[in-house]
This record gives structure tokens, C-alpha cells and sequence, in this order.
């Protein structure tokens, strides 16, 4: 599992078409019905060839881990934005995107997706959960994890995102991929192409 953002698959024209076939017409049925959202909402899409995007599931929530991808290019304080949604006073204009591309890589315990098996030593971060040496553009993201002691263990299907910011797909990639590199537990396993259908 992993993601990506922003998708090199997605131009202008299909993000207008998105909003104005997908986001909008559920939000205004929702208020129709007298349930106006206020919120977060987290449509799962799929680009299909014949009929276009397609929703394959709504969430009230951020998408994990799309997020993780996301979130690390917000140039705004996340904070203001939630505060605002909850109280029904958003700002004119959208938050601020840096440049370039996130990528995210989770990295999955032994039995992931079945019955999984927790309980392994986590090697390779630091006292803080992170990757020793690292700056803000690679993030470890904690999902399924514990302490016990001194020791971090695994404890979910979910371990960890290792999300890393680069000036296109393949720093990103490339910084991503190196980081996890550095991590072990019995059992860990990942994807190995996240971010490689946004190259063609």
C-alpha cells in the first residue's frame, strides 16, 4: 500500500470535471436531504477508461495513507483550516501546495492483510520514532506501532508510512525507498511500486 501526491494522472480539466460530477452534486444532495456536510470528505476514486472517474467509496475522514502523502506539502498550519470547517466560516481561497511530489510507502507486519502477527522489534529509528539524520522531507508515520520498555514493536497491519518529498516522482520515490531501507522487523513487507504508474 502506498500513495502519491499530487498524480501526474490528474490535469486541470479532470480535477473541474471531478468537482463538478462527483464532490459537488454529493454535497448538495446531503443538503437537500438536511444533512449539509461539514467536514472532511474523503472520495475514494477510480480513473476507469471507458466511463471516467468513479467513486469506489466516500469516508468522513482523512484517507489513510493518501494522507500521508498529502498533508506534508501543506504550506498552511492544517489547524485554522479544521477550525473553520467545524464552525462553518471556511477562508476565501484554498491552502497553500508546495511544489514538487510526496510519496508514501507503508510498510506492513508479518500476516498483513490476513491474520497479523504483532509483537516484533522495530530496528533503525530513532528515540523519537524517526529515521536518524533526516529532515522534514522524509516523515516516518506511526499507525500500528508500541512501546514496551526501550523497545518499539509492531502492533498492527499498518506499521508505518514513510513518506518522502522530492522535485518530482523519482526523488521522491528514490528518497522514500532509501529511507524504508534503513528499517527492520521479522516479517516487514512493502510494495514495490508505489508511484510507478505516475511515470507513463
Amino acid at each position: 500500500m502506498g500513495a502519491y501526491s499530487p498524480s501526474p494522472l490528474l490535469d486541470a480539466t479532470l480535477t473541474e470535471r471531478i468537482g463538478k460530477t462527483i464532490f459537488a452534486p454529493t454535497v448538495a444532495a446531503l443538503a437537500a436531504m438536511g444533512r449539509p456536510f461539514r467536514g472532511l470528505l474523503y472520495g475514494g476514486l477510480m480513473l476507469t477508461p471507458e466511463r471516467g472517474p468513479m467513486v469506489i467509496e466516500w469516508n468522513c475522514r482523512f484517507g489513510d495513507p493518501e494522507t500521508q502523502a498529502v498533508l506534508p506539502r501543506m504550506q498552511d498550519d492544517l489547524l485554522p483550516w479544521l477550525l473553520h470547517t467545524a464552525q462553518g466560516t471556511l477562508p476565501a481561497g484554498s491552502p497553500g501546495w508546495s511544489p514538487g511530489i510526496a510519496v508514501c510507502v507503508v510498510l506492513a507486519a508479518a500476516g498483513y492483510p490476513g491474520k497479523v502477527r504483532s509483537g516484533d522489534a522495530i530496528d533503525g529509528l530513532a528515540d523519537n520514532g524517526q529515521l536518524p539524520g533526516e529532515g522534514k522531507d522524509l516523515v516516518v508515520f506511526h499507525a500500528g506501532t508500541r512501546r514496551d520498555g526501550e523497545h518499539l514493536l509492531t502492533s498492527g497491519g499498518r506499521v508505518l508510512g514513510i513518506t518522502a518529498r522530492g522535485t518530482d516522482l523519482d526523488s521522491a520515490r528514490s528518497r522514500a525507498y532509501s529511507g524504508l531501507g534503513r528499517i527492520h522487523w521479522n516479517g516487514m513487507h512493502y510494495r514495490k511500486d508505489i508511484g510507478l504508474r505516475g511515470r507513463t
